[in-house]
């Protein structure tokens, strides 16, 4: 497993937006502003995981193919090591949401990974959703760069048989014997 793709970048994620809701937090509740304060910061790392989902599509399968993988052998390690990174991103959002709890939203009521409507099955229930979430999101990033690779290669391929002419791109798709091209003479 890439642990830079799978916890460093995660964890920075994570910790970078955490930190600048905070200080956001931080200044809302100095400018003398009551009532508890909720941001979508807490979302960024199931972006990352929609992204990581689409680069393990287009920059690893192709390699797993070369190393003689089976595609189901390849979607099932790739789900695997996302599920490992997914459940160390629920446990640090039930970490904070505890804290949170503990701490009355940081002694500013600001409210980071404690949202009331997932916490409302407490903490268990607010990991099991995290992990639920973050692996959607994983998996509609990897079937969203299947569907486009796929309908790249099916436009390119209609590019490559509406022309007589050899592809530029594939140099594989010969004139058929008889057509003319710019360069071929009729006989």
């Amino acid at each position: 497993m890439n642990t830079q793709t799978f916890v460093w970048m995660p964890v920075l994620v994570l910790g970078g937006v955490w930190l600048i809701t905070l200080l956001i937090y931080w200044i809302i509740s100095a400018s003398g502003v009551e009532g508890p304060m909720y941001s979508g910061g807490s979302q960024a790392p199931l972006w990352y995981f929609a992204v990581v989902g689409a680069q393990a599509m287009n920059r690893t399968f192709y390699f797993s193919q070369a190393m003689s993988l089976t595609r189901r052998e390849f979607y099932l390690g790739s789900l695997v090591a996302a599920g490992i990174s997914a459940v160390g991103i629920s446990v640090v959002f039930m970490f904070l949401g505890l804290v949170e709890q503990a701490t009355d939203g940081y002694g500013i009521n600001g409210y980071f990974a404690y949202l009331p409507w997932v916490w409302v099955g407490g903490p268990l229930a607010a990991g099991l959703t995290y992990f639920v979430l973050t692996m959607l999101t994983f998996i509609l990033g990897f079937w969203f760069a299947i569907v486009l690779s796929a309908s790249a290669y099916s436009s390119s391929r209609l590019l490559c048989s509406s022309s007589p002419s050899p592809c530029w791109r594939c140099r594989t798709h010969q004139p058929q014997y008889g057509m003319a091209t710019g360069l071929d003479v009729v006989r």
